[in-house]
């Protein structure tokens, strides 16, 4: 099975939508670690010298062997239409706006993170 890092009970996350991916991951073999509400802090698109903005992954799945995969969960029906995500009326914010390259740059700049996650013996390659 996965390492889960928070390993949390799922009746503790509070959207649905993530519990669920949550539980899913949980079939995920061994070797597979999964970072739960990924903290991230990330700069201000094009504005130099701004504060560094709070971000977060809902999950960051990691792999010695196959890498990373960054993913976002909504929950209920998510639309896109063009450009613009909604659900229910209520436009979104883009969902691939707060992962991604922000997130996979924190994680390249923390080898302590992937240390954390497999062993002081790992090899940690910069992406």
């Amino acid at each position: 099975m996965a390492r889960f890092i928070p390993d949390v009970i799922p009746e503790d996350i509070v959207h649905d939508s993530e519990r669920v991916v949550y539980e899913a991951l949980r079939g995920l073999p061994a070797g597979f670690v999964v970072l739960h509400s990924f903290p991230s802090l990330r700069p201000t698109r094009d504005l130099a010298g701004e504060p560094l903005r709070e971000g977060e992954a809902d999950f960051v799945i990691l792999h010695p062997g196959r890498g990373l995969l960054v993913l976002e969960v909504k929950g209920g029906k998510p639309e896109l239409m063009g450009r613009t995500w909604s659900r229910g009326g209520t436009q979104l914010r883009d969902p691939f706006a707060g992962t991604g390259a922000e997130e996979i740059g924190a994680l390249s700049t923390t080898p302590q993170s992937f240390e954390v996650a497999f062993g002081r013996n790992a090899r940690w390659r910069a992406l």
